[in-house]
């Protein structure tokens, strides 16, 4: 299944990786490697992560307050936030078109 970034999650995405550096580069590899699994996991099994909303699933992170929210269409896998759990839990919502 071909994989696709939403431009808001890809920055999302990249502000987050920039706050842990500041932090840690360290810290920043390991966010990077678990939200790595994360969309690991949604290639394996789309299907099988919970519903939000309609068809937008979500992978809760194991460590940090992240998910990778995401659609599948027409074999594609649209990864449309990396949401910070602190953010307001629709704030996604205008990606959906």
């Amino acid at each position: 299944m071909k994989l696709d970034y939403h431009p808001e999650a890809v920055r999302e995405y990249e502000r987050s990786v920039n706050y842990y550096k500041t932090i840690s580069p360290r810290l920043a590899a390991r966010f990077i490697d678990e939200i790595q699994t994360c969309i690991a996991l949604i290639k394996e099994a789309p299907q099988r992560w919970k519903r939000l909303r309609g068809e937008v699933r979500a992978v809760q992170a194991a460590i940090f307050p992240f998910q990778v929210l995401y659609s599948v269409k027409q074999e594609r896998i649209i990864i449309l936030a990396v949401m910070h759990e602190s953010r307001h839990p629709d704030y996604w919502t205008d990606r959906l078109n």
